[in-house]
């Protein structure tokens, strides 16, 4: 912006005011952007992993299980009966993992329309939330916190399952 010096201290300091508040517009927008993708991809990580190794779990547990059926003697019924517990903490686990993945839709849909809804200013400090922005904000942080403990659920599934098959093979 150019400035001349015939022009009035009110008309400088409103181009001061002007360049301050469209640079941090600029690094409001960047700064966002940048968060968000970074919370996105350790997210997506965190779900995908609960869900590979869930899923994994349950198709080994039931091909070892469906193997299992066409023996006859007690001792496979028995093995059976014993691993079955940890073939439906597995399931819990991937079920819980796919849970996740749509808290994490809903939580980053409400964040984004919390970004929308706030009000960029002329005036410092150039950007103002409203009462809008709050309330989504809000609904974002539950939807948020009910993807993480999907995601430790499913964790937690994992780690019992593997117990309890332990636990069955060292029984049988």
């Amino acid at each position: 912006m150019d400035y001349d010096k015939d022009d009035p201290p009110e008309l400088w300091q409103w181009k001061i005011n002007r360049e301050s508040a469209l640079a941090k517009h600029n690094q409001y927008y960047g700064d966002a952007a940048t968060l968000m993708t970074s919370v996105v991809s350790f997210g997506l990580e965190a779900i995908r992993t609960a869900a590979l190794i869930n899923g994994g779990a349950v198709i080994a547990i039931f091909a070892f299980l469906g193997a299992l059926y066409g023996a006859d003697g007690p001792d496979a019924k028995a093995i059976v009966r014993a691993i079955q517990p940890s073939a439906f903490m597995f399931a819990a686990g991937a079920i819980f993992s796919g849970l996740a993945s749509g808290f994490a839709y809903f939580a980053q849909y409400l964040y984004q329309s919390t970004h929308t809804e706030w009000e960029l200013t002329w005036m410092y400090p150039y950007i103002k939330e409203n009462d809008g922005a709050d309330r989504l904000r809000r609904f974002g942080t539950f939807w948020h916190a009910l993807c993480i403990a999907s995601v430790v659920a499913s964790y937690s599934a994992s780690v019992l399952g593997l117990w309890s098959a332990w636990r069955a093979m060292m029984l049988s």
